[in-house]
């Protein structure tokens, strides 16, 4: 009770805050992602108004997004994030350039898990942000939480690597099985390896053939297990 209490109260002060001063940058009409999917219809703020979307609705820059007592599954170009309950983010960045295509998310409070996909051709920077740490990925599957309260940051890797940095700009790789913390005013430690999350881990690659892979016109790379049932899906249809 006293922690929806909590969430309650700082989705209060993010609505009269964004109701005063709108979000950063404002809103673009052109879609980044979409919601994929959602139990319950999803409480997204954006210029200063609160929405309730549905699956299949469309997401822009800017957007504050909330999940209450369900989770939420979307797609952020050709990424995959998923919401615990209770969580809050806000979609802060996402560009796709010749070279290279960037993604940003602030995490106000809650847990994020995010499936990273390669682009052809292009680099990939994907970096999830709390204000007291900064995660960023280059194609992998890894989690993130802030604890709003004392501010402290966990960061468990799941597939690949993921370089963590905190306030300071102090640096450490961490790789796939650990985990690190991150508390505001300490230095950082080395990562430990992490407990098992197969039972918390949403499972990405079941739900990546049900939404869009090409959001935002990029050319996306499948590795292992993807790329045979993409081979497979074609021969069916020839």
């Amino acid at each position: 009770m006293a922690k929806e209490t909590r969430i309650l109260a700082l989705i209060l002060l993010i609505t009269v805050t964004i109701s005063v001063f709108g979000l950063p940058g404002g809103a673009k009409e052109e879609g980044i992602g979409e919601i994929i999917e959602a139990e319950n219809e999803v409480t997204v703020y954006r210029e200063g108004r609160e929405l309730t979307l549905k699956e299949k609705a469309p997401l822009l820059p800017g957007d504050l997004i909330v999940s209450k007592e369900f989770p939420v599954l979307f797609a952020l170009g050709p990424h995959r994030v998923y919401l615990n309950p209770h969580t809050i983010i806000r979609l802060t960045e996402h560009k796709i350039r010749e070279r290279d295509v960037e993604s940003r998310i602030f995490l106000k409070t809650g847990r994020v898990w995010a499936w990273i996909m390669k682009a052809a051709s292009r680099m990939v920077n994907f970096e999830i942000e709390t204000e007291t740490a900064l995660a960023g990925v280059r194609g992998t599957v890894f989690a993130v939480d802030f604890n709003a309260e004392n501010g402290a940051t966990w960061v468990y890797v799941d597939e690949g690597e993921v370089e963590v940095a905190d306030k300071r700009e102090r640096k450490v790789k961490v790789r796939s099985g650990y985990e690190i913390f991150v508390h505001p005013g300490q230095p950082l430690t080395p990562p430990q390896k992490g407990k098992l999350m197969k039972k918390e881990k949403p499972d990405f690659k079941k739900k990546a053939s049900e939404a869009p892979t090409n959001q935002g016109k990029l050319e996306v790379e499948t590795s292992g297990e993807n790329k045979a049932e993409v081979k497979k899906k074609k021969k069916v249809k020839n």
